[in-house]
């Protein structure tokens, strides 16, 4: 994967430089081809080839999911987590759990002692190869709904970083991870909290500035 992205970033400069030397202007349409090439990154889903091991896994997190689903509809526990908002150049990282529907964002259960932000980029490293340190990221939600049978308290912490991450999918866990425009993900079949995060965050963003 990182080499066909490779691939298509080289693909899409030659191009572009080739007609930044015969058309005026070509200052402009170099600049065409940065954004180009920006777009081709942004715009590939990383996904890898699972082997026959990680089919095996997925197919035991798929069953456990669903034995979990079927205890949580009949006892309807409370859940706490957390989940971690990658945001590079106004998009949002979205991740597709391999026994799940719906997008999500990487994340997971604290372990015992951890803060919100401790299990965001602990997570965020395990299912996707990204390293941010606890202290770059900042709580921005938090609220409870009812989802798949259980009463989920779950925390959102973000953080913006200045260059495109290098996504390595756990493929056992994750079928893929892309980065996404906002209203995009809100087109697609998203876990709750997400939604209301992406939409208080647009409110927030609608509101006049302080004078």
């Amino acid at each position: 994967m990182a080499n066909l992205v490779a691939r298509q970033k080289r693909t899409a400069t030659a191009v572009l430089r080739s007609r930044s030397w015969s058309v005026p202007g070509g200052g402009s349409e170099l600049s065409e081809a940065r954004q180009m090439v920006q777009s081709v990154s942004l715009a590939t889903t990383i996904q890898t080839s699972p082997t026959p091991i990680d089919h095996a896994y997925r197919l035991a997190y798929k069953v456990a999911h669903r034995l979990l689903r079927m205890y949580w509809t009949v006892r309807r526990p409370h859940k706490g987590g957390t989940l971690v908002a990658i945001w590079h150049a106004g998009q949002l990282l979205i991740v597709k759990n391999t026994y799940r529907r719906q997008h999500t964002l990487p994340g997971g259960y604290p372990r015992h002692g951890e803060t919100p932000s401790q299990t965001g980029a602990r997570e965020l490293e395990e299912e996707c190869g990204i390293r941010v340190r606890p202290e770059e990221v900042r709580e921005v939600y938090r609220g409870e709904h009812l989802f798949e049978g259980r009463r989920d308290d779950v925390t959102i912490v973000e953080v913006e970083l200045p260059s495109a991450p290098n996504i390595q999918v756990d493929s056992r866990e994750i079928d893929y991870a892309r980065l996404a425009r906002p209203d995009e993900v809100l087109n697609l079949l998203i876990v709750p909290h997400l939604r209301e995060y992406l939409q208080q965050r647009a409110e927030r963003q609608a509101r006049p500035a302080p004078v």
